[in-house]
């Protein structure tokens, strides 16, 4: 009997990319090891009130809040990537935040994009492994395409 095809893929060609000003300039980020999507579920408000139904808690779902997104990266001093996340480290430190556009396209997925700026970007140094960064960003808003009929 031959096997059956499960259907599931592997992250192998997932993408993340960083959009700069208003008609973006785009720079894929490269060394990723692991590619997710940000989760900013709306909190929840409590109303309760002395009528709420079977004492119960009643909630309403608030703001969502902002994400903390952390990306783990093999450390390529030099790079575009490393380029770009240094100068936004830099004006982050310097209190000048850029909000850019964060393009996520998991392999075979479809794309997401939000507004986020670097919060962190922090090289490690091993020794006898290879070098890692994390940049930490705090994500705000997924931002959808208008489509014009």
């Amino acid at each position: 009997m031959p096997e059956q095809n499960s259907l599931v893929d592997i992250g192998y060609g997932s993408v993340i990319r960083v959009g700069r000003g208003a008609t973006p300039e785009w720079t894929q980020l490269m060394g990723l090891e692991t590619v997710t999507v940000p989760s900013q579920p709306p909190e929840d408000v409590d109303v309760t009130h002395q009528q709420s139904p079977g004492r119960t808690r009643e909630t309403k779902p608030g703001m969502k809040p902002v994400a903390d997104y952390a990306l783990e990266m093999q450390y390529w001093p030099g790079s575009d990537t490393d380029v770009l996340l240094t100068e936004l480290d830099e004006l982050t430190v310097q209190g000048n935040r850029e909000i850019v556009l964060l393009e996520i396209t998991p392999n075979g997925g479809a794309t997401w994009t939000f507004q986020a700026y670097l919060n962190e970007y922090i090289p490690s140094s091993p020794l006898g492994e290879k070098q890692m960064v994390t940049a930490n960003w705090k994500v705000m808003a997924r931002v959808f395409e208008e489509v014009t009929p």
